[in-house]
């Protein structure tokens, strides 16, 4: 299986199928190397506030990342947006994510340069106008109603308390000599403090692993 992810290169498919082929692979080459049990392990760590996941395929020039986090680590918290301040952390959560050469550094002789980066997220909105909407209407209920607000509101806090969002982000970057990337530092627990531990799987035409990083181990040596 491991052989024929980089036959993928010579296929005349788009970059954006490539990628996620490639991640593909990657995730069932893990499951199937690792065991039942770590798969198990991780499905039940699939969202678990603090923990991450992070995807690195290497093939030929091409080095794709694919990062997967629930919305607390990132935000603070999972819930729609109930204000211009929260509205706001997640702008600027989304910018900081889009900026994959301050979030991950290499070795520089390998002359890796970002080509694209795809945020995801399902408290990220596109269409502000659905939302604005909803916020208009929202205000309206309460003027309607003071003490039907105040219910409705209370219910909105016991749902959102077993709300569940995530953000997914992929990367590409170019790489001119990628036989000379030796090292790549995770600079996520620089910005997100919410994020504790990042758990990776690597696969490259040499290393094939899976590691664990943290905000005083967060190096990956290839």
């Amino acid at each position: 299986m491991f052989g024929d992810v980089f036959v993928l290169r010579k296929l005349n498919i788009c970059q954006h199928q490539r990628i996620f082929v490639l991640l593909v692979f990657l995730a069932l080459y893990f499951v199937g190397q690792l065991g039942t049990a770590f798969a198990e392990k991780r499905e039940h760590t699939a969202h678990v506030h603090g923990i991450g996941k992070l995807n690195i395929a290497l093939d030929g020039n091409d080095l794709m990342l694919e990062l997967m986090s629930p919305a607390a680590n990132i935000v603070g918290f999972e819930h729609e947006p109930e204000n211009e301040e929260q509205t706001r952390a997640v702008q600027e959560a989304t910018e900081v994510l889009q900026n994959g050469e301050k979030l991950f550094a290499m070795t520089s002789k390998a002359q890796c340069s970002l080509h694209d980066a795809h945020v995801e997220g399902d408290l990220i909105h596109e269409d502000g106008d659905e939302h604005e909407a909803h916020h208009h209407e929202h205000k309206d209920e309460h003027k309607a109603s003071h003490h039907e607000h105040e219910d409705t509101h209370s219910d909105d806090h016991h749902a959102n308390e077993g709300v569940h969002s995530d953000f997914k982000v992929t990367y590409h970057f170019e790489c001119n000599q990628p036989e000379r990337l030796k090292s790549l530092e995770v600079l996520l627990f620089e910005y997100f403090p919410g994020l504790e531990e990042l758990e990776v799987q690597l696969l490259t035409s040499k290393v094939q692993t899976a590691v664990e990083l943290t905000p005083k181990n967060f190096q990956i040596s290839f």
